[in-house]
């Protein structure tokens, strides 16, 4: 929504507001007595003021619009929302899209500077490695951050966890453009991360106080490497049948070296 209005222009929409409501009704069923116009400036008036920098898309907002006044006809936003058009900033696709990407890059420096202030917390490491992989799909931070968050917290297999993530995700997102020996790469790393996952639940599980509940295991290293083994063993079929072979065990690496074209495997 615009910002930066006069004093005296809130006063009349104030007033404005205040003149379409019945006082005569309950509380709750005033807002229901409006035109579906001053309903919708007045949502997004209360997302504007207790979830700063929020929005609606305008299709959410045209499809209110269509629903509440029994219509399935093509209306256009701002000549749908006068007299209220002033108040409200529409985005287009390019715009969003820039406004998204300096939100990411305002929170990613928020978690980082988090992380420096608190240099003994693990999450908040932890938290950035997450972000960076999840919704900036960047993994060379995300190992970072994942790394760093283990080296505060070294005996946690659940901050163990994210590092596996990070790679099983990379693998996931980026692998169709590897080439096998990138592939293979990416899976030592993945499997030693989640093979040490798997080292500290156990140990964990172990060491668990016999005077209270024993808590549950952290299987998630365990599910994370079939979920990996099952992407990696797909990914380099795809790219060569013979591998179905290797993977299989049905013939060795060294033998098939030759047909695969990359002398830059190792077994």
């Amino acid at each position: 929504m615009q910002t930066n209005f006069s004093q005296n222009y809130i006063n009349k929409a104030c007033q404005e507001f205040r003149s379409r409501l019945n006082s005569q009704l309950p509380p709750q069923a005033r807002l229901v007595q409006l035109p579906p116009q001053a309903r919708l400036i007045a949502f997004l008036s209360l997302l504007n003021a207790y979830v700063p920098g929020s929005y609606l898309l305008e299709s959410q907002c045209l499809d209110f619009l269509q629903h509440e006044n029994n219509t399935h006809e093509n209306i256009s936003m701002e000549k749908e929302m006068h007299p209220y058009s002033d108040l409200i900033v529409t985005f287009h696709q390019d715009e969003r899209t820039e406004r998204k990407n300096e939100d990411d890059d305002q929170s990613a420096s928020l978690l980082e500077v988090a992380s420096e202030i608190f240099p003994r917390n693990p999450f908040f490491p932890q938290a950035l490695a997450r972000f960076y992989y999840i919704e900036l799909k960047s993994y060379v931070p995300a190992e970072h951050w994942a790394n760093k968050a283990k080296s505060r917290d070294p005996q946690n297999s659940f901050i163990a966890d994210t590092l596996g993530q990070v790679h099983k995700n990379h693998l996931k997102n980026s692998g169709e453009g590897f080439n096998p020996s990138k592939l293979l790469e990416v899976a030592k790393k993945a499997t030693e991360a989640f093979k040490d996952e798997e080292r500290l639940a156990r140990i964990e599980h172990q060491t668990c106080d016999n005077r209270v509940p024993s808590r549950m295991f952290n299987c998630r290293g365990q599910f994370g490497f079939l979920q990996f083994c099952n992407l990696l063993y797909n990914l380099l079929v795809k790219k060569n049948k013979i591998w179905e072979a290797v993977l299989t065990q049905n013939v060795s690496l060294d033998s098939v070296l030759n047909q695969l074209g990359d002398d830059t495997y190792q077994t």
